[in-house]
């Protein structure tokens, strides 16, 4: 039997979900959850993917690979981000963190797109471009499981590879409601902190264990139909917590009516064989697969940064433990954003620690989205609410449940409750401050970047990608390292 659906509305306005087969009452955190979903407002201008991709730089050339089509630009971000990842992990790179050892590149992340996006088809083209002389994909990738018992089998023999999950919402639903995939939940979690899992056999005397279990992940689905495929447990109790998510905004400059095929000019052509020459040449930066280090100001840079989020994310509906875990993921992203930057041999530098920061932030705004859309249509229902108390605000008149709730038309007043209501004030006059909350109509693009700025960026790393493509046409290509820019 199926696990019934979190319905947000439902359960702010009760105070329990059906957790666990069981309708409980609702944690205050798990209160946090739902607030979350009621009261997250998108901001497009941070969702920009270009953002991500500093000018000159290989991640810059994958958004170029895919301009002529209407491939949403996040998806091919993940895309690179996800296999640069992978193979780190796989070679052994780790970034060395006082007080907290070494911790692997190991990115777990999720994309959500639309139906019409081509998300399988900007995952396998760019898989295909980094593909070596030899035919082989770019890293280990995971076996696909039909069931727990055999998802440990290829985990064991295959640890540290690459689970790559196309559909991952419907893949999600049979963990959590098919017998054969039981196990995998706990399994998961455990994984996600390197602990170790175990599984007995039938006919086996001794039980499989793995002992420091990890992957790196790159899930794709459907978002619209996201929230039809995960359980109130889930929701709540931190299994959602421990993915990044990239959500893929359409283009507003292509529709799928622009080209009828996709990469086949040449220009397209000349941009995945430079991708592909970028690539070899990350592969062969001396110190690529080593252990990294920090520079002297990336903590304090690090703390500055987590302590300025407390203004807009402190108060703001998103619980603490998807900020914490966001936040720590930043650790990760230093490794990979240094080494696609082409520069691994050197300390990790303040370029690429803000540049990891803009994604912690980046995966903050994107899972406000992500637990928004487990509300079927939350911009009638809360935008209206938010809407009257802005326009009593205004009229200097108090903005209060009986008054909102008298300001709505009979129609409007339907599957609108006082105490929804209540519960939307709460949370709306709690982060008012913060941006978060507001109309959908007053979002604001964000300001443009200083042209010589951005000048600059693109000279900077035109100038390392020249270099470590000379370092790569070496023979020994691991005798020189790439020299550092004024900014690493």
């Amino acid at each position: 039997m199926s696990k019934k659906k979190l319905n947000p509305q439902t359960a702010i306005e009760s105070g329990r979900a059906r957790i666990d087969g069981k309708l409980k009452d609702l944690t205050d955190d798990q209160r946090e959850i739902v607030l979350s979903m009621i009261a997250a407002r998108e901001r497009p201008e941070v969702l920009n993917a270009t953002r991500l991709a500093p000018e000159g730089s290989v991640l810059s050339r994958v958004l170029r690979l895919v301009d002529n089509t209407n491939i949403s630009y996040t998806l091919a971000l993940a895309q690179i981000i996800s296999l640069a990842a992978a193979w780190l992990t796989q070679n052994g790179a780790r970034l060395s963190v006082p007080g907290l050892g070494t911790i692997r590149p190991t990115l777990w992340s999720i994309a959500l797109g639309d139906s019409a996006d081509c998300k399988t088809l900007a995952s396998t083209t760019i898989t295909r471009i980094l593909r070596d002389s030899t035919g082989d994909d770019p890293v280990q990738m995971l076996p696909d499981a039909g069931s727990d018992a055999q998802w440990i089998e290829e985990l064991a023999a295959h640890n540290g590879s690459h689970w790559y999950q196309d559909e991952v919402g419907q893949y999600v639903r049979k963990v959590l409601t098919d017998a054969r995939f039981s196990r995998m939940k706990p399994w998961i979690l455990n994984a996600y902190s390197s602990e170790p899992i175990a599984n007995r056999l039938k006919g086996e005397d001794e039980k499989l264990q793995i002992d420091d279990p990890h992957y790196t992940f790159l899930g794709l689905t459907v978002g619209s139909t996201w929230h039809n495929c995960l359980d109130a447990e889930s929701v709540l109790d931190g299994f959602l917590q421990r993915f990044n998510y990239f959500i893929a905004t359409p283009r507003a400059d292509k529709d799928a009516f622009d080209h009828f095929l996709f990469f086949a000019d040449p220009e397209s052509e000349r941009v995945s064989k430079d991708i592909g020459d970028i690539w070899s040449g990350l592969i062969a930066q001396r110190g690529a697969a080593a252990e990294y280090t920090l520079g002297p100001d990336i903590l304090p840079y690090l703390e500055r940064w987590w302590g300025s989020l407390r203004g807009k994310w402190g108060n703001c509906p998103l619980p603490v433990s998807y900020t914490r875990r966001i936040g720590f993921s930043v650790l990760r992203y230093l490794v990979v954003l240094h080494w696609l930057l082409g520069k691994s041999g050197h300390p990790i530098d303040l370029e690429t620690a803000e540049l990891a920061t803009r994604y912690g932030e980046y995966h903050l705004e994107a899972a406000l989205c992500m637990l928004r859309m487990f509300d079927e249509n939350p911009s009638e229902k809360y935008c209206t609410i938010l809407d009257v108390r802005d326009r009593l605000i205004a009229r200097g008149r108090p903005a209060e449940p009986r008054n909102i709730v008298m300001s709505l038309s009979a129609a409007q007043r339907r599957g609108i409750s006082t105490s929804l209501v209540r519960s939307v004030l709460s949370v709306a006059d709690r982060v008012d401050s913060t941006g978060l909350i507001g109309s959908l109509k007053t979002a604001k693009n964000g300001a443009p970047r200083c042209d010589r700025a951005a000048l600059n960026e693109r000279k900077r790393n035109e100038a390392r990608i020249q270099r470590i493509r000379q370092t790569a046409s070496r023979t020994d290509p691991f005798s020189d390292a790439v020299p550092p820019s004024a900014n690493g």
